[in-house]
């Protein structure tokens, strides 16, 4: 009886443990869910960029919002395409940028999302992208409308930008600022206010490293190309 007892004892405690890891699990999942879709269950909060070309720091182009604290979810409307001369190119056909607004600013740091092996080399297969920390840092000229902008990336000390692809070889973009261009439009009207980005940069710097057959060395005709819709949600 005795031993009987005893196993059904540890029949239960072993059922509980494994609801317990099953109910982790499932946490887990609905986190990363969450993590992944920051806007899901938040309102819309229109986003739009005001201003003109002036001498008056506070009259300048920059980019509001109805109110403030708000999260920034930028979604790719046309593949984003990275360029590096005839080496190679990497098509990401969709993408996620994520950030935040506190107050009217003329500048943005957006971090960048591409769903695991989305993006494509032009040469065939797969490639994956390490952003090691790095954010696209976007900026509002003091010119126009029709709005402009420059791009760069703001990187942790001792890191950069990563593509990695399935020739060995890899592309190492260091932190950057004040390449052309961006082109911004307001869109929608409401609370459903958004912007518009538009990215045509050249000049981006870059080096090649990997194997002995790769084309190691740093490079300075880089390109990014692309559209995406920039939208702000309440912060809950």
């Amino acid at each position: 009886m005795y031993a009987i007892q005893r196993g059904l004892a540890l029949e239960s405690s072993m059922l509980k443990r494994i609801g317990l890891l099953a109910g982790t699990i499932l946490a887990a999942f609905a986190l990363i869910g969450a993590m992944a879709s920051p806007a899901a269950a938040q309102e819309q909060v229109g986003v739009f960029l005001a201003g003109e070309e002036s001498e008056e720091a506070e009259a300048q182009p920059r980019v509001e919002a109805e109110s403030y604290p708000l999260e920034l979810v930028g979604k790719s409307t046309t593949a984003h395409v990275f360029g590096f001369g005839e080496i190679a190119s990497y098509n990401c056909p969709s993408a996620e940028f994520l950030g935040d607004l506190s107050g009217a600013t003329s500048e943005l740091d957006l971090a960048p999302v591409y769903p695991f092996f989305s993006c494509k080399l032009s040469t065939g297969g797969a490639t994956t992208i390490s952003s090691n920390g790095c954010e696209y840092a976007v900026t509002v000229d003091n010119a126009g409308p029709p709005y402009v902008g420059e791009f760069g990336l703001d990187c942790p000390e001792g890191f950069s930008y990563e593509l990695h692809n399935q020739t060995g070889c890899s592309i190492v973009i260091p932190e950057q600022a004040g390449l052309d261009a961006i082109d911004y439009k307001n869109v929608g009207a409401g609370s459903e206010r958004a912007v518009q980005v538009e990215f045509d940069v050249s000049g981006m710097t870059y080096s090649i490293v990997g194997p002995f057959f790769c084309p190691k060395g740093k490079y300075e005709d880089g390109t990014y190309t692309g559209t995406m819709t920039l939208r702000g949600y309440s912060v809950e």
